[in-house]
């Protein structure tokens, strides 16, 4: 075995036990005192992802320098909640999905690239894995030398942490593709991605100022998660069988080979992430598999067939329904809905989702595009023809509005430049299409 494949092998062994005598490796590895004082070398002295013990242990986890000499930190917004709460989070039980991931053969690139170059280019790295973490309300844990190690569900607590993971895992793997072909460009190679996932329990423990958490995991949350990223294809993430059963239903899984981990009696099911369905969510998986039947409900549908009949006579309404998690506030709304389309109106659909939350106007886009009757399967072009075919009804007058339009659902064409226009005057014409819409002046439209 060559000296760089070694090092990977050492640094996955580490990566997942965390703290690793010299003599273990010694035995695990089959090393003599010159291997060990290499490897020591590298990666506490060169590489700075480990430290030494007195010469006896090795241990996985120096700090990482980001950027321009500091640490990247966790959005001021997480950084306040995390630190108003740490004292209630301390020694709490969570249901977490712990992420890794790493560029694959770091070790024959940054050999390849020389140490300022690639530096240079695992900053970059850093900040796109960084940025995606906390967009879907995950903590980064721990920099490693060519990778993260995130947390998602603690310490703060996370509503599907899970699906979370995955949409960050899935947009990790794709931005990662754009980052590789500019450093393709300016350093002559590419980078590859991995990812793994496993979900289960942790003990939080102590929160610090600059909100490294130290936790107690339950079995074998950590290892198992780096066993999947080391275990992944390049460009690709790799789910455990507890991840799997928290996202089945919302989540593409592509069953694998089992994979050997050391500890199980028997090969682990593991699964490949396909697609991440983000319009779905609880209620959408449990109609998949097929609802029970709707009783007990006909004061709540005579409230909401009350409103809609103000709203038709030209008083419109705003209906809130609140009740405890799991009482049938979205079988509720199914069944109104389905009523009314099957009266023959029209109904235009938008979803407020907790991973969407930093994404502005999101409910208001997914009802433009329920309007238009565009889908995830149509192109930028077929969307665009989708939209001018629709205003055309309106009249010669909603011809400018159109590029707004495509600006607004993101379907301009590449070489398009934005639009000069004053937002409220924006906002003005965006607002009076869909009043219109809504008073019935599309002759597309149902009542």
């Amino acid at each position: 075995m060559e000296f760089s494949q070694l090092l990977e092998a050492v640094k996955a062994h580490l990566k997942t036990h965390r703290r690793v005598s010299y003599r273990r490796l010694k035995r695990e590895f089959k090393l003599d005192d010159e291997d060990i004082a290499d490897i020591r070398d590298e990666l506490v002295d060169a590489q700075q992802v480990a430290s030494d013990e007195s010469n006896k242990v090795l241990v996985w986890g120096a700090e990482e320098t980001i950027g321009d000499g500091g640490n990247i930190r966790s959005p001021q917004h997480l950084s306040e909640r995390i630190l108003s709460q740490r004292s209630s989070m301390e020694g709490e039980l969570k249901q977490v999905t712990v992420m890794f991931c790493d560029i694959a053969n770091s070790v024959s690139l940054a050999t390849l690239a020389g140490a300022e170059r690639w530096h240079n280019i695992m900053n970059d790295v850093f900040g796109v894995l960084t940025r995606i973490v906390h967009d879907m309300e995950g903590t980064v844990n721990q920099y490693t030398g060519d990778g993260v190690m995130a947390i998602f569900g603690a310490p703060l607590s996370v509503e599907e942490h899970a699906v979370k993971a995955c949409m960050a895992a899935q947009h990790i793997c794709r931005e990662m593709i754009s980052v590789s072909e500019k450093i393709q460009q300016e350093h002559g190679f590419a980078v590859e991605i991995r990812v793994g996932l496993n979900s289960g329990e942790i003990v939080v423990g102590r929160i610090g100022d600059d909100l490294r958490m130290d936790y107690t995991a339950q079995g074998q949350v950590i290892g198992l998660a780096s066993r999947m990223e080391s275990k992944a294809r390049h460009g690709h993430a790799l789910l455990t069988e507890n991840t799997a059963r928290e996202v089945q239903g919302r989540c593409e899984l592509l069953p694998q080979a089992p994979v050997s981990v050391k500890g199980v009696t028997e090969p682990m099911p593991v699964f490949e992430l396909g697609e991440v369905r983000s319009d779905s969510n609880r209620f959408s998986t449990s109609f998949q598999r097929g609802l029970t039947q709707f009783v007990a409900r006909e004061a709540e549908m005579a409230t909401l067939e009350q409103a809609l009949q103000q709203a038709k006579s030209g008083s419109g309404q705003i209906v809130g329904i609140v009740a405890d998690a799991g009482t049938g506030k979205s079988r509720l709304c199914h069944e109104f809905l389905d009523s009314c389309r099957a009266r023959g109106m029209s109904v235009l659909q938008g979803h407020a989702a907790a991973h969407n939350q930093q994404t502005p106007l999101v409910p208001m886009l997914q009802v433009f595009r329920s309007y238009y009757g565009i889908t995830a399967e149509h192109n930028a072009a077929e969307a665009r023809a989708i939209i001018a075919k629709r205003l055309s009804g309106f009249g010669l007058e909603f011809a400018k509005v159109i590029p707004l339009v495509y600006e607004l659902l993101g379907v301009t064409e590449a070489e398009t430049p934005r639009l000069q226009m004053d937002p409220d005057a924006k906002q003005r014409q965006l607002f009076s299409l869909l009043r219109l819409a809504i008073q019935g002046g599309d002759p597309n439209m149902g009542n």
